[in-house]
């Protein structure tokens, strides 16, 4: 993901910036007859980009709340796979 080559990278403003245009694509995406089927997926997504943006920042607490929260929704997109 781009936002993870940023924060890798150290241009933290640029990964902040495309952290916020994924948050506005998801935001749009929320609103298709699709999102029911692949929502979890990119929210999950969305949400571990998160995650690696505020441990790069030192943020850590947000950062497990981030991941832990991506591992819980790909773990709902798998049990919905399952069915």
């Amino acid at each position: 993901m781009l936002t993870t080559f940023y924060a890798n990278s150290g241009n933290f403003d640029a990964a902040k910036k495309t952290l916020h245009d994924l948050e506005n694509a998801l935001n749009s995406l929320r609103r298709s007859r699709g999102f029911s089927n692949y929502g979890s997926f990119l929210e999950s997504n969305f949400e571990s980009a998160r995650g690696i943006y505020y441990s790069s920042q030192g943020q850590w607490i947000e950062s497990e709340r981030a991941l832990r929260k991506a591992i819980h929704l790909l773990e709902m997109q798998s049990e919905q796979v399952k069915k």
